[in-house]
């Protein structure tokens, strides 16, 4: 190979230097390059960590912070870096990915969801049978929303695109939104009914005025059946009387 002249792999995507999620996208090139420009910068076009979130029916790279119950796996072209690239002039950026085996696995984010700093507004919930429902959060970066018994035990969590609904059984329940950042709000009012405890009976079974007179009158028989045993054991237990001597 000539003098200046260099072999460097670098991210198809961007032409910076492979990143992580470069690779884990299978976009990693090799060719040769003038030594004095080869690349310097590591690839910033896909987000890392490799997780989206659907919110409004729209995609967004999900931040280090974002629950991954409300997340789904996926690389994510950055918007920003697109945005970058395309000095604002495009708006649809999926058509700026080839249509081929070798990008399929790429997801263009739509924009970015930023967090507002504020835990989200509270919602409002009811229920109908079995199912808890409730409102939709005011509060713009709601990613989705986590069903709680009374006692606080997780029961559901719900993305924000899905219906805001959920079986749940008997006992009370309350709901809370959970922004991109992982902020839950104020709870829900509290819904359905408090389960119902078995008691033990503590009562004690008298006997009736039948049962009484039965145990009476066992007791009255029992009583005569001893008194002639009573009788015997007294003439038994008698002394003889001794005989008196004779005058001489």
């Amino acid at each position: 190979m000539p003098g200046g002249i260099v072999s460097r792999s670098y991210c198809a995507s961007s032409g910076m230097l492979p990143s992580e999620s470069c690779q884990k996208a299978g976009l990693v090139r090799t060719d040769i390059f003038n030594a004095k420009y080869v690349p310097s910068k590591t690839d910033d076009s896909l987000s890392p960590g490799g997780r989206y979130i659907l919110a409004n029916g729209k995609k967004y790279s999900a931040l280090s912070s974002t629950p991954k119950e409300f997340t789904k796996e996926g690389l994510v072209v950055n918007p920003e870096f697109l945005k970058q690239m395309t000095l604002g002039l495009v708006r649809d950026y999926s058509q700026l990915i080839p249509q081929n085996s070798g990008w399929k696995n790429l997801i263009v984010a739509d924009a970015k969801l930023e967090d507002d700093g504020k835990a989200p507004a509270a919602v409002k919930a009811s229920l109908a049978g079995d199912t808890i429902k409730w409102s939709a959060s005011s509060s713009k970066d709601v990613v989705g929303y986590r069903v709680y018994s009374e006692a606080g035990k997780k029961i559901a969590s719900i993305v924000s695109d899905e219906t805001f609904a959920h079986k749940v059984g008997k006992g009370k329940f309350y709901v809370v939104a959970v922004d991109v950042a992982g902020k839950e709000s104020q709870p829900s009012n509290q819904v359905g009914e408090e389960e119902k405890k078995e008691e033990e009976s503590t009562e004690v079974t008298k006997p009736n005025d039948s049962e009484k007179e039965q145990t009476n009158n066992g007791q009255k028989e029992e009583g005569k059946n001893n008194q002639p045993n009573k009788d015997k054991d007294q003439k038994e237990n008698k002394q003889p009387e001794k005989e008196k001597p004779k005058d001489e």
